[in-house]
């Protein structure tokens, strides 16, 4: 059991199915947080430009 998903489901499984189950589990983790009194922050984040953006820095 991974994400939700049965074992036997798995092979059944395409990319567009696997983005669509997250997008839907990130929506009901927003709704929970909102419920409980909490507010989402951060929703889209920022676009990459550099690798330092990510916290990659050259040495």
């Amino acid at each position: 059991m991974s994400n939700g998903i049965s074992d036997s489901e798995w092979p059944n499984m395409t990319i567009p199915k696997i983005r669509a189950l997250m997008k839907a589990k990130n929506r009901n983790r927003e709704f929970e947080i909102i419920l409980h009194g909490g507010n989402v922050e951060n929703k889209k984040p920022k676009k990459v430009k550099t690798l330092s953006d990510l916290g990659f820095f050259a040495k």
